[in-house]
């Protein structure tokens, strides 16, 4: 089985979900939107950057929220659009 990504929506483990077929998770975290929601390892694992934007790593991020320009930092980080 391929290594599983955490829930792109609470950054928590995800979880085989029994009674499904070999191959099928969710979300570990009982209080996550979509716990008990079943996806294959190959959806799960997917991780989609919409059109017009760009991942900034969170370490990256944290240093430019903490210089206290934000806005200007991040828009010089990432380029005006994608």
């Amino acid at each position: 089985m391929s290594e599983l990504k955490l829930c792109p929506f609470c950054n928590k483990k995800a979880r085989n979900l029994m009674g499904y077929d070999y191959g099928y998770v969710s979300c570990g975290n009982d209080s996550c939107n979509i716990y008990g929601v079943a996806f294959s390892i190959d959806k799960w694992n997917t991780r989609h950057t919409p059109e017009g934007y760009k991942l900034v790593p969170a370490d990256d991020l944290k240093r430019l929220y903490e210089t206290g320009y934000c806005t200007d930092a991040i828009i010089k980080a990432v380029g005006e659009k994608a």
